[in-house]
């Protein structure tokens, strides 16, 4: 069993898809190390609970880190409660799939969303004050080079059968939550910019539910809105994806694309973990990200990466997004997409103006968006 050493900073790792939350926990480690800090990662996987008590007893850490929901129960309540800590969990997904682990009661508790309208609903709608948004961040050690980009494209992420998923709602649900999700999936279609909780309170509002207690409410949240998020996600993941007809895309995902984009132009890989994935971003010309309603007031880590490798991004338009690349990004909203390819042959074919772009938006990545910006938003905070 590996000793545990208390640091000032502790920082959880636990297990996630790609290698995400172990490479998140492993890169902001090194920020606050960069940035002066006493810090260390304990993990999850090998924690010894009784020993973690005992390093209590010797020293107690400032703060406490962890990517999601990442953390542990001690004696069956949670250990930031019991030891008195403070706890910072630093939310990669949306918040709802996590709230059923949170002690959400507990004053010492701070949560960070990378999107405004996720700190939006934990403070208007879960009623928690310690809710702050702070993007993810980018290696800033990450090296890049404007030769070999041997792919034009490349997309990294699955798709589930969405349509399924509907049918599945039959099942599941009656009539009138039928009713319900399929009015709220609606209104997110139409409305790429909305938040899933704001999809789910139209809805409901208009279906005659807007008047229950807020303990119904949130029990219909914790069920409902992960059907709405995955349906709206993938749908419109797809919908941006096939407006691309010509050029040749590289899609790291699961064999669920082959019924969507069967098509001579797309290129099906397996999955990569997120360390394989920055060596692709590397010899890659463009990145494409599709969030709408995932995410739209905030950022994903693979924008960023994508950035610091080198690659133009490709993506739907957020306000969020122009601030930060301005022209250096081709930020296309998805009902304006008819001449998508044409715009992509004046990217591909120019390496020039690509690779200009391309400097640009890794400059202000590197300026303003590593995790070691991130450190110092952190410490600021709390």
């Amino acid at each position: 069993m590996r000793c545990i050493k208390m640091k000032d900073i502790v920082i959880f790792k636990g297990t996630g898809a790609y290698d995400m939350m172990q490479y998140f926990a492993d890169k902001l480690d090194l920020a606050f190390k960069e940035e002066g800090f006493e810090s260390g990662i304990i993990d999850l996987n090998s924690l010894d609970k009784m020993q973690f008590a005992d390093e209590i007893k010797q020293k107690k850490p400032k703060l406490c880190i962890g990517f999601n929901s990442m953390s542990f129960n001690y004696n069956n309540i949670a250990y930031y409660r019991y030891f008195d800590l403070k706890h910072l969990s630093i939310m990669v997904d949306h918040p709802i799939y996590h709230i059923p682990t949170i002690d959400l009661n507990y004053d010492n508790l701070y949560i960070l969303c990378n999107d405004v309208g996720r700190v939006n609903y934990l403070r208007n709608e879960i009623k928690i004050k310690n809710a702050y948004s702070m993007l993810l961040g980018a290696d800033k050690n990450i090296e890049c080079s404007s030769d070999k980009r041997d792919k034009d494209i490349v997309f990294f992420g699955t798709m589930i059968d969405y349509e399924e998923l509907r049918k599945s709602w039959k099942v599941k649900f009656g009539k009138p939550i039928n009713k319900l999700l399929n009015d709220a999936i609606e209104v997110g279609m139409y409305n790429s910019f909305l938040p899933v909780h704001e999809a789910l309170n139209i809805s409901m509002s208009y279906n005659g539910y807007d008047k229950i207690s807020e303990n119904d409410k949130m029990k219909f949240q914790l069920v409902l809105l992960p059907e709405i998020d995955g349906y709206l996600r993938f749908f419109n993941r797809h919908k941006y994806i096939e407006k691309i007809k010509t050029h040749k895309i590289h899609i790291y995902g699961n064999d669920v694309w082959t019924k969507f984009l069967n098509r001579d132009n797309v290129i099906l890989h397996s999955p990569v973990g997120i360390n394989d994935s920055i060596e692709i971003l590397k010899r890659s010309k463009i990145s494409l990200n599709a969030t709408m309603t995932l995410v739209y007031n905030g950022i994903t880590e693979r924008v960023l990466n994508s950035a610091m490798c080198g690659s133009v991004v490709l993506s739907n338009y957020t306000p969020l997004l122009h601030e930060i690349f301005k022209e250096n990004a081709l930020l296309v909203d998805i009902k304006d997409m008819n001449n998508i390819d044409e715009r992509l042959d004046d990217l591909i074919n120019n390496d020039s103006k690509r690779n200009l772009m391309a400097e640009k938006a890794r400059n202000e990545v590197e300026m303003n968006h590593t995790w070691n910006n991130r450190v110092r938003e952190i410490a600021n905070l709390i």
